[in-house]
This record gives C-alpha cells, structure tokens and sequence, in this order.
C-alpha cells in the first residue's frame, strides 16, 4: 500500500503501468492471439487487441480510488478470488504444455514449470518492489523482442483483404469478454485502489506497454502455430530464447500477483484454492500425449480453449448479469441475479463450447442472445420490485 501523503511522480506511475501490463499479458495474451490469426487471419490480431487494450484501460474510469475499488472487491470477493485461482492454474498448465510438446522425453524439462509454485509461497512484498519487478521484466521481454526483430525483420502480415465473415462472432466474444474480465481481476483491483492516477497507469499501462508484448507475439507466430515443429526442435535456438524470454517471467509474475492478492481474501479457503488448483494443473499436463487430438484440435490446445470459457463465458457473465444488476438491500449481490447468471452460462454453455471447441464462430451468436436475454429479463424483474 502505498503511504498516505506521497506525492506521486512518474517513475511510480510507470511502475503501475508495467505492474498491470506484466499481470494481465500472460497465456491469453501470449498465445490466444496466435491460434486465432492462425484460424482466421492477421485480422484477428485486431479483434483481439482492440477490445483487450479499450476494455482494461476503462476499468480505471469506473473504479479508480480506494473507496470504489475496496467496495467493489467487498462485494464479489468471491468470483474475485475464483478469478485468481483459475489464473493461476491456467499458468501452471500453460508452461506444462509447452514444456512438454517441446521436449516430450525429458523428465528434467517437464518438471522445470514447478518453479511457477514459488510465487505462490512469497508473501510480504512491497509494492514498490512489485513494480520494480515488473518493470525489469517488460524490459527484459521487450529487449529481447527487439534484438529479434533487429535480426530477421517484421513479420509478413496482409490485412490488405477484408476479414473473413468467420471473425465477426470471435470479435464480438473477445469484446464481450475483454470488456468485462478485467474488473474481477484482483491486480486491478490494486492498481485502482493504490495508484495514485490510475487513469494514466492504466492509459499508459495498455495502451503502450501492453500493447507492445501482444504485438511481440507475432513475431514468433510461425513456430508456435506449427506445435510439431517446436516438438521436433526444428525452430532456431534464437527463436526458442525469444519464446521462452517472452513467456516465463510474465507468467511467474502473474502467478506471483495473485497469489499475494489471495492474502486479500478473508475466507481461510483462499490460502489453499490457488496453490491446489495450480498442483493439479501440473499434476494432468504431462499425462496426455502431445499427439492426440479432440477432433481437429491437439488434446492440449483443447484444454487451453477449455480455460478461455471461464473468460470468454463465466467470468464476464457474471460481470453483465451481477455485477451490472441492482444489488439486494443488504449491498450484497441480487439473488435473482445470481440465478439467472447460473442458468444463463449452462444454457449458453453449449454454444460457446460448440464455438471453440469445433471453431464454428456462428456458434457464438446464440450464445450471446441468451446472455442478452437473461439480462433483459433482470432488468424485468428488478424494475417491477420494490424501489432501490
């Protein structure tokens, strides 16, 4: 916490500005954008990023100031600390997955992604070190991208063509979702409440820091869209450095962010869900065999796009249809709004499946209908009870 009184300069709002760039690029940021330009098209890039950049620089518009963000949290500590746990899961499983499609026959490299555990177990830090961490490693990440891109030059990407008809229902999800995900993200939550002009940190923070790691993604775009390559080793040594420098201090920053907002949490569950939920990540990754498949996709890219329902799905669900809706005279949140945020994801659940898993974006549009619908339908409801 920062002190009372201090004055802020813009060394510390810098700070901020990588704390949430580096908390919020990890393995959506990281991967996500390369499977849909992959699927879709160099287009895609700009359906990611656009809603990614705007969505997580407003959040400081609504909830920026310590009373706001600390009622928020208040609130919804709940789906707050859910959020984290599932983050840091992702994590775990992410760099397992890597690790093992890239060296499948080596015992040593497989355990490596045990080392993401040990932010889970820092406690105490503070929060100008926090941000001297997380300034040190967007340098490092950009540094590195920048010596490639230096060497081998920009990547070859045509967005002289129209986007496919496919990309509109996977831009209206990533907008959904990146609209919304980012107000139950604990590190946010902090930067708003600690920051002294969050407004800026998050302008800056997005807008630039942010936006350049995503952009760097492209740069090895090539050999993480062909998985067999990377396994085979057929990849430079120079590019595989680049990958890796990219990817594993961001996601070791997001783990440990969020392993020390769970102290936040005043449920004593809190101290054991993250940390369980990541073991078992690490636990099942190895198991499958990077070959197999769930229809077109490898079984480990299914159970990416399985994580992403919680983002594209659960979590801004719960945003528009609980967090959006008028509370219950007590402040907390609306039983009617808690019911029909439950019945809305199982029944849009399907579709949303449908569309990742058998990458038929059509699919979304139903899925959103019944969000829309569901909140037409509070709407109904709390108008025609009792006056707020």
């Amino acid at each position: 916490m920062s002190p009372a009184g201090q004055r802020p300069n813009w060394l510390t709002t810098l700070g901020w500005s990588a704390y949430l760039a580096c908390s919020w690029t990890w393995c959506i940021g990281m991967f996500l954008p390369i499977i849909l330009v992959r699927d879709y098209g160099a287009w895609a890039f700009v359906a990611f990023a656009l809603p990614n950049i705007i969505g997580a620089a407003a959040m400081a518009w609504f909830l920026g100031g310590r009373d706001r963000a600390d009622a928020f949290f208040a609130r919804h500590a709940g789906i707050v600390r859910m959020f984290s746990s599932v983050t840091i899961a992702f994590q775990v499983y992410f760099a397992c997955w890597l690790v093992s499609v890239a060296v499948p026959n080596e015992p040593l490299a497989r355990a490596a992604p045990t080392l993401l555990l040990l932010p889970a177990v820092v406690r105490g830090v503070s929060d100008r070190a926090v941000r001297a961490i997380a300034l040190v490693i967007w340098a490092a990440s950009a540094a590195t991208l920048a010596a490639y891109l230096s060497s081998v030059g920009p990547p070859a990407l045509a967005l002289n063509r129209p986007p496919e008809s496919g990309l509109w229902p996977i831009a209206a999800s990533c907008l959904f979702g990146f609209a919304l995900c980012p107000y139950l993200d604990a590190t946010f939550l902090r930067a708003c409440r600690d920051s002294h002009e969050p407004r800026t940190a998050f302008g800056i923070g997005f807008g630039v820091l942010f936006f350049a790691m995503i952009g760097g993604t492209l740069l090895y775009l090539p050999v993480l869209t062909d998985l067999r390559a990377l396994r085979d080793n057929q990849a430079s040594t120079l590019l595989l450095l680049v990958i890796a420098l990219h990817i594993l201090p961001q996601l070791v920053f997001t783990i440990g962010v969020h392993a020390g907002e769970s102290r936040r949490c005043s449920a004593s569950v809190a101290a054991i869900w993250a940390p369980a939920a990541a073991v078992l990540a690490f636990c099942v990754s190895p198991l499958f065999d990077p070959n197999a498949l769930v229809g077109t996709l490898h079984l480990g890219e299914a159970i990416y796009r399985g994580f992403m329902g919680f983002y594209g799905l659960v979590f801004p669900a719960y945003v528009a249809l609980v967090v959006c809706a008028r509370p219950a005279p007590t402040g907390s949140a609306s039983p009617a709004a808690m019911l029909l945020f439950c019945v809305a994801v199982v029944a849009a659940g399907p579709f949303f499946f449908a569309a990742f898993m058998w990458r038929d974006g059509a699919w979304v549009w139903p899925g959103l209908g019944i969000l829309a619908l569901a909140r037409l339908v509070l709407w109904f409801v709390q108008r025609s009870g009792p006056a707020r």
